[in-house]
């Protein structure tokens, strides 16, 4: 694992929207879905196994993240606060210069397809409408 410049990142999604005719925002999420599986499958051994999407949302700061930092050096992950308001809702506060929140939300849906289950997703702050922070709303959905 390795990082590279934001530059390169902000060119490739640039272009996979002009190519796919898909806004860059979709582009990121979707990659953030293709992520998921082998984030989780890397940092599998820090996710208790009875750990859900949900739980893996309000814990990444603390475990994911904290390990990354620790394991290598000039990693920056974005720094996450959550709030947990019911055991069907986690609030995501997600503030990073990178402005990656499509990314976050991508990540948060490949994870509910990992465990097989349904998110609602509601962004009620974002910083490219001029927050300071992206405020990220996910409640467990249900199946009909």
């Amino acid at each position: 694992m390795s990082e590279y410049p934001d530059v390169e990142m902000e060119a490739l999604v640039s272009a996979v929207a002009r190519v796919s005719g898909q806004t860059a925002t979709v582009v990121l999420e979707d990659f953030g879905v293709f992520l998921a599986l082998p984030l989780m499958n890397m940092y599998k051994h820090l996710i208790p196994g009875d750990w859900k999407t949900l739980d893996v949302i309000e814990k990444t700061e603390e475990t994911i993240h904290h390990v990354v930092r620790v394991q290598t050096p000039g990693a920056k992950p974005p720094v996450l606060q959550t709030i947990r308001r019911s055991e069907d809702e986690v609030v995501l506060t997600y503030g990073s210069p990178r402005k990656l929140c499509a990314l976050a939300i991508g990540i948060a849906r490949g994870v509910a397809k990992r465990f097989n289950e349904n998110i609602e997703v509601t962004q009620t702050k974002c910083m490219h409408n001029g927050a300071p922070y992206c405020e990220i709303v996910f409640r467990k959905g249900w199946k009909f």
